[in-house]
């Protein structure tokens, strides 16, 4: 069995050769970066390889291990979690949007890094950063739901230019999407 200094050197080792240790650390120093380094960042976290043996689609029972552990560390309802998911990718872990989303919860990839996930793709680390993202969201929003879950879709800045939710429509069918399925899992 390999000690935690050994895994922490392989970890060093793999993010060298994919090239992002360097820019891993200049984010853990949070000292900006230029553009050019943060598209380099971006591209090397979208270009992740994709795990061979993710199936297409899924169930919450398919990730439920995982749910309920990153429920419990980050104190979000584990149905929420489940209905985010089925919004979000319809339990696909290799979706991607038109807009560049990844993943089961579909998080931007420079969300992602700012959450510092390293394999946008990696199912654990997807729904961990994502259910993060959703607990600082309603940690900043007082713990209104429905403003958190638009500024999840459209963006935090959004709700705060509106005073709420926006009227995109495509944040008011999430909205419903996520409140229905929440209530569908509990």
């Amino acid at each position: 069995m390999l000690g935690i200094d050994n895994i922490m050197q392989r970890i060093h080792e793999i993010e060298e050769r994919i090239g992002i240790a360097s820019l891993r650390q200049r984010q853990r120093s949070d000292v900006e970066g230029t553009k050019e380094q943060e598209d380099v960042f971006q591209q090397k976290l979208f270009n992740m390889p994709k795990p061979e043996t993710a199936k297409l689609s899924g169930s919450a029972a398919d990730y439920q291990q995982i749910i309920s552990e990153v429920s419990n560390q980050h104190g979000v309802p584990e149905s929420l979690i489940s209905a985010m998911i089925r919004a979000e990718s319809n339990y696909n872990p290799k979706a991607v949007s038109a807009k560049g989303a990844v993943g089961l919860m579909q998080l931007m990839p420079e969300t992602a890094r700012s959450l510092g996930v390293r394999n946008i793709y990696d199912s654990y680390e997807n729904i961990e950063g994502g259910t993060r993202y959703l607990k600082q969201l309603l940690d900043k929003f007082d713990g209104n739901l429905i403003h958190s879950l638009a500024a999840y879709n459209a963006g935090p800045g959004a709700v705060e230019r509106y005073g709420g939710v926006p009227p995109y429509e495509e944040t008011n069918r999430y909205i419903k999407n996520v409140l229905k399925y929440y209530l569908d899992y509990s």
